[in-house]
Parts: C-alpha cells; structure tokens; sequence
C-alpha cells in the first residue's frame, strides 16, 4: 500500500517547531485524529498531549488509543 499525498516540510532537523508546524498541518487536514498516546499532559509545544488538546479545541474528533496496561520506558 502506497500513500496517496506525501507532504514534505520545510525544517532539515526534527525538534519542537518541526512538531508543532507538522501537527498544525495534519490537523487542518483531518476529520478524526486518532491519537496513541498515554494521556499525560505534553512536555512542550508539538507533543501529543499538545495536539490532542489542539484537536478539541478545534472541534476535531479524538479517538486515544493506548491499551490497558501499556507504560512508556
């Protein structure tokens, strides 16, 4: 399976403003935001927690997927 779009941003380095444009792009381009994430508040602009509570208040639907059990290392 192939993608359809592929979407290339404009930063050489992964890191926080990487995260956050990235994540303010897949968000204005979604209807439902599927999110693995533990439910933890985010460390900083462009984490996880960050974007799902970016999601709500947009209005985006959240599905949090993190199974029962599951812990970070």
């Amino acid at each position: 399976m192939r993608s359809a779009l592929v979407r290339y941003m404009p930063y050489r380095t992964a890191g926080r403003t990487a995260y956050e444009a990235a994540n303010s792009t897949i968000l204005g381009n979604i209807d439902r935001l599927f999110a693995v994430w533990d439910g933890h508040p985010a460390d900083g602009k462009g984490g996880t927690g960050d974007t799902v509570e970016t999601a709500h208040a947009k209005g985006v639907p959240v599905e949090i997927i993190w199974p029962e059990g599951a812990r970070r290392e």
